[in-house]
């Protein structure tokens, strides 16, 4: 029963946060502040590659978490039971 009213007070907090313009946007800042700015184009063609890896991972993580965010703004955490 407790772990259940966890389950439900975080996932109203996950709501709150994700309709809340000013927490999104300041999350979405954090996000890129952490995302590295460095040049795609390295040294070397093994530098260059390594690079891209990590652009590629970053903007993959940035976009699953808008992707969650909007899920959440649409209701996706409701259950229906």
């Amino acid at each position: 029963m407790t772990e259940q009213l966890e389950n439900q007070s975080i996932k109203q907090k996950m709501m709150a946060f994700a309709v809340s313009p000013d927490s999104v946007s300041a999350m979405f800042q954090i996000l890129k502040d952490c995302m590295d700015g460095g040049p795609l184009i390295g040294a070397t063609e093994y530098e260059t590659l390594v690079n891209a890896v990590k652009f590629d991972v970053q903007a993959e993580m940035f976009r699953r978490v808008v992707d969650r965010v909007e899920y959440i703004r649409q209701g996706g955490l409701h259950e229906i039971k």
